[in-house]
């Protein structure tokens, strides 16, 4: 007797149901998309999860290297992890807004930059190896600092309107000093002669150790530059300190009126930081920067010493950075076109 296939081993086998591959297919997919969504955040959470690069442009022991640092030493106590700066001065900041600009968006290479890269450079040159609205996304301006005018003791004005009146007197005769071509101390004289009706003849240096030489031996008549080189050598007598444009005197410099009080009004040139990440970082990773730098201003030392050199710290959103930047690079544009300047 021929014993039927479908009992022949358990005496009962279900027959074999037919499979519907694309059923099982859309099934695993389904799963795969539940275990990414559920991943996301738990990827997300873990940023940083090793050491975060800062690219500073500036040299080791610059005054804004210092705040880099200062800034720095919060970071690790917010981020739980080490924080490493990176000098890569030259260049006017090119060199290291080149190399942020080319790094992964991963949030692990952070842009510590000032006006000069983020706004006075592109408004000189249209050259550049960088394209600050397109390489980079803003993360938050952290500080604006003050622009001094500072002349020589052997300079007779003891006021602003007393250089004015110098100045106006024997057009060309007085001379400002700055660190170069297209450098803020430049477009801060080529502003305050805008806004004065003077004439005065730049003199552009690339050190500025020997601007302070030239400034103590009366070669130089006038720099506009800011508090933290300074401060030392106005206290100490050596030069005189005519203005400032800030809202308010400064503590450590009480007796020193701001622009708008010794009569030039809208004195808007001066050093502003902020932070920066390659464009394509995470906006996740840009909240989590954003939070973290902001909370390096409330640092009592960060707060003490930005006091003490009249800084205003900001600390805003990576939008309201996006646009200051933005307006910056507007204002500089056409106080360059203005003043004729030109990269030499």
């Amino acid at each position: 007797m021929k014993i039927p296939r479908e009992v022949r081993f358990n005496h009962f086998v279900r027959p074999r149901r037919r499979v519907d591959l694309p059923r099982r297919i859309a099934g695993v997919l389904g799963s795969v998309c539940v275990c990414a969504v559920t991943l996301q955040p738990l990827m997300a959470a873990a940023y940083p999860d090793r050491p975060v690069r800062l690219i500073v442009p500036f040299p080791a022991g610059n005054s804004l290297d210092v705040r880099a640092r200062q800034l720095a030493n919060h970071l690790p106590g917010i981020l739980g992890q080490q924080v490493i700066v990176d000098n890569r001065g030259g260049a006017s900041g090119i060199i290291a807004m080149e190399l942020a600009a080319r790094a992964s968006a991963d949030g692990y290479t952070v842009l510590f930059a000032n006006s000069t890269q983020l706004a006075i450079n592109p408004a000189m040159s249209g050259k550049l190896p960088y394209d600050v609205f397109r390489d980079y996304q803003p993360v938050s301006l952290l500080s604006k600092v003050p622009s001094l005018a500072v002349v020589s003791n052997a300079v007779a004005a003891k006021s602003l309107r007393e250089l004015i009146a110098l100045a106006k007197a024997k057009p060309g005769h007085l001379n400002f000093a700055s660190q170069g071509n297209g450098s803020t101390g430049h477009l801060a004289g080529e502003l305050f002669m805008r806004l004065t009706g003077t004439r005065m003849t730049h003199v552009p240096y690339k050190v500025y150790s020997q601007i302070l030489t030239d400034l103590f031996g009366g070669q130089v008549a006038l720099i506009i530059g800011g508090p933290p080189v300074l401060l030392p050598y106005l206290q100490a007598g050596r030069v005189r300190a005519l203005a400032i444009n800030t809202p308010a005197r400064i503590p450590s410099l009480p007796d020193v009126p701001t622009f708008d009080e010794a009569g030039v009004p809208g004195f808007w040139v001066g050093p502003w930081y902020g932070v920066l990440v390659p464009v394509g970082t995470p906006a996740k990773i840009i909240e989590t920067l954003n939070r973290a730098f902001n909370r390096t201003l409330k640092a009592p030392d960060v707060v003490e010493i930005s006091q003490a050199e009249g800084q205003t710290l900001i600390g805003t959103t990576p939008a309201e950075f996006s646009a200051f930047i933005r307006g910056e690079f507007a204002r500089c544009r056409e106080l360059v076109r203005e003043a004729g300047i030109r990269i030499e």
